[in-house]
């Protein structure tokens, strides 16, 4: 009997890490409406940017997660191509958003 974990995990990684990511984005912006009603509505904006880039990490690796998944439930070849990005979109977008030549 052969059963892979893998199929399981990477599903609840999928979920774990878009709720998290939601949890995360609706606490910011919690956070965002009670500074801006004591401090004024120009105090809140950094929330929404932080928000931004967890979305953006988060949609980054979801949708890959998604394009390796699929192909592997169907036990398709193509989801090895996949697999390969999946493992870049781990690290890709952190490095992208605080690269010290965005600034410049």
């Amino acid at each position: 009997m052969s059963f892979s974990f893998l199929f399981p995990y990477l599903c609840v990684d999928l979920a774990i890490n878009i709720f998290i990511s939601l949890l995360t984005v609706l606490r910011l912006l919690l956070h965002r409406r009670r500074i801006s009603n004591v401090l004024g509505p120009g105090h809140g904006a950094i929330y929404v940017s932080v928000a931004a880039i967890i979305v953006e990490s988060a949609s980054v690796y979801s949708i890959c997660s998604l394009l390796y998944l699929i192909p592997y439930a169907l036990n398709s070849p193509i989801s090895y191509a996949f697999m390969q990005i999946l493992g870049e979109a781990q690290v890709s977008p952190c490095a992208f958003h605080f690269s010290p030549n965005k600034y410049s």
